[in-house]
């Protein structure tokens, strides 16, 4: 009769351990795997071409407790871009509306490019929208979700 509850015992710690070891194993994964897939997504340039104006955007930072930061760059080969882009921008991360604080870009040219920076974020975002009002006769907007 021991022995076979020595058995049982040794079969029920085994067992236990590899639960948790198991438990703690794959919750530990899942959230750098939720968290390295945000990051990806909000890693994706998006571009839009409107009245002979291209302009690409890429996140550089969406964290929480950090500025957002943006790198944007516009090109054209008619005209002049004449525009201050942190007065014309706002950024929406998940229904709150930010409104830039700096542009370093410059403001005349044919070619600008540089950093649109935003508020420090107080959530991991779920769905971004940046917006810009009124660049050259166009409204732009990029979303990533």
């Amino acid at each position: 009769m021991k022995k076979i509850f020595l058995i049982v015992a040794v079969i029920v710690i085994v067992f236990g351990g590899w639960l948790i070891w198991r438990n703690r194993t794959f919750s530990n994964s899942k959230p750098s795997t939720v968290l390295e897939s945000l990051e990806r997504k909000f890693q994706e340039s998006k571009t839009d071409s409107q009245n002979n104006i291209e302009v690409v955007v890429t996140p550089v930072e969406l964290s929480i407790g950090k500025p957002a930061i943006f790198a944007v760059s516009f090109t054209t080969h008619e005209g002049n871009l004449v525009f201050d882009l942190a007065e014309t921008s706002v950024l929406e991360i998940d229904g709150k509306t930010y409104k830039a604080e700096s542009w370093d870009g410059g403001s005349e040219g044919h070619h600008l490019s540089g950093n649109l920076v935003f508020p420090r974020l107080e959530n991991i975002p779920v769905k971004a929208v940046l917006k810009m009002e009124n660049i050259t006769g166009a409204n732009r907007t990029f979303t990533w979700e």
